[in-house]
């Protein structure tokens, strides 16, 4: 009789304490949740206590508008790291100093004003990309051969920041004879896909 009574209590105590724990795990999701809601749209994805969200339009493009090079921007719709959006001021202020050349348009991701511009270029995630690639095989003239940069998501230490994209920039201008060679000193012939090149290179108006 006792060992049943005590079947019985152990019985009723794991009940109480699974609802007691469910009670716990509900409440838990309702704060977490609550705690969610109560942040910026955007924030969710924060790198950092120093995180911030970039502060310029959805959409605006720097340099003119027949500039021969036009590449996108994407960022991520969140929070971005100080040297991140330090990375960002640089390459707008390269793109500053070469208008002509250069119309760089940055779109914020999810955003009613970069769906049309993203769809147009054929991208579908944040990175830098020209004609719809975020991979190019960039000559490195110290060593002597080509590495593949991949401009893809938000800008980190461990995968591009703005020298990255003003090499990139500067040595499609090269190959496109638009600026003297400096970068692609040493580059050998190009094959398919080689080096950074393609169809949105436009000769400028006015040039032979």
């Amino acid at each position: 009789m006792r060992r049943g009574r005590s079947v019985t209590v152990l019985f009723v105590v794991a009940i109480v304490l699974g609802i007691a724990g469910a009670r716990w795990g509900a409440e838990a999701y309702r704060q977490r949740k609550a705690a969610q809601r109560a942040v910026p749209e955007g924030y969710a994805c924060a790198v950092g206590p120093d995180a911030k969200m970039y502060s310029g339009p959805n959409v605006a493009s720097l340099g003119q508008a027949n500039a021969p090079i036009q590449p996108l921007w994407v960022l991520p719709n969140h929070a971005l790291a100080e040297d991140v959006l330090q990375t960002i001021e640089e390459v707008k202020q390269w793109v500053g100093q070469h208008p002509t050349l250069v119309r760089l348009t940055i779109a914020v991701i999810h955003t009613k004003e970069a769906a049309p511009v993203m769809k147009a270029e054929g991208v579908n995630c944040a990175g830098v990309s020209i004609g719809g690639r975020t991979r190019f095989d960039l000559w490195d003239k110290q060593k002597g051969r080509f590495r593949q940069v991949a401009f893809e998501k938000a800008p980190s230490p461990a995968t591009y920041m703005a020298p990255e994209i003003i090499d990139l920039l500067e040595q499609y201008l090269e190959n496109a004879k638009l600026m003297p060679a400096n970068r692609t000193l040493g580059q050998p012939e190009r094959g398919p896909g080689r080096g950074a090149t393609g169809a949105q290179t436009r000769t400028p108006p006015g040039s032979p």
